[in-house]
């Protein structure tokens, strides 16, 4: 797909007062907005920016980096190695994360060298680490077990449906399970929190199945997304498997 994009010749016409650097690497689709002040540098990789997706000023991309339809990118960095799913909305600084799509991040905060499932909310000043103080290999914490990564650089791995709260702090190499809703007042949240955590801490429950689901519809309506029949029984099947493992 990226040859035949950038097959059709430069995108200098649809990048408007934008800062370009290499504009034969760069990519825009339909009803693109982008403003000034933006900066797209695409000379170590290319930069594609799908369909109806908007660049706010203050808005810094070095590729690769690939946005689907209908995306925002609110002001921040974002540097290489970054991909967003569709109707993703981010701010801030980003490095080497893929978010799935239909993401919130619209505030300030660092994700970097991590993978965002779908429907996530990240309150405002959320930041993950992605490197340990002493420069060691990251290692992740699997229901008890230590699993080596093999890389120094290893931010936060997040489930679908997760929401964290304002100023959230996540440890080097965290993984937040599907429907997991972190708000307890930790300075920095434990590696490993389960799916459906209510609070994200060690001492914290289960989210109650019909309060997610009801969260989960209010999302889906502010995203002009059909809330189906057939979506709440996949959630209800998954959430009834997660406890299933939980208590064994």
């Amino acid at each position: 797909d990226l040859e035949r994009w950038l097959s059709e010749g430069p995108a200098s016409s649809g990048t408007g007062d934008a800062q370009v650097y290499h504009s034969a690497a760069v990519w825009t689709g339909a009803d693109c907005r982008i403003d000034h002040g933006v900066v797209l540098d695409a000379r170590e990789g290319p930069i594609v920016l799908g369909p109806v997706t908007q660049v706010f000023p203050h808005t810094w991309i070095r590729g690769p980096f690939y946005a689907a339809g209908d995306c925002q990118l609110l002001g921040g960095r974002v540097g290489g190695g970054t991909a967003l799913g569709p109707h993703c909305r981010i701010r801030g600084e980003v490095e080497s994360t893929v978010f799935l799509g239909y993401d919130n991040k619209a505030h300030d905060g660092f994700v970097g060298h991590s993978y965002v499932g779908e429907w996530v909310n990240l309150g405002a000043l959320t930041t993950t680490s992605d490197l340990k103080n002493n420069y060691g290999e990251v290692q992740l914490e699997m229901e008890g077990r230590k699993v080596p990564t093999g890389s120094k650089k290893v931010g936060s791995f997040i489930g679908d449906h997760a929401k964290t709260r304002i100023g959230c702090m996540l440890n080097t190499g965290t993984i937040v399970g599907l429907g997991a809703n972190l708000f307890a007042d930790d300075a920095v949240f434990g590696k490993w929190i389960p799916d459906f955590s209510w609070g994200g801490s060690a001492r914290s429950g289960r989210y109650e199945l019909e309060r997610f689901l009801q969260t989960a519809e209010v999302v889906f309506g502010r995203r002009g997304v059909a809330w189906t029949p057939q979506m709440q029984g996949a959630l209800r099947a998954v959430y009834a498997a997660a406890t299933a493992a939980a208590e064994r």
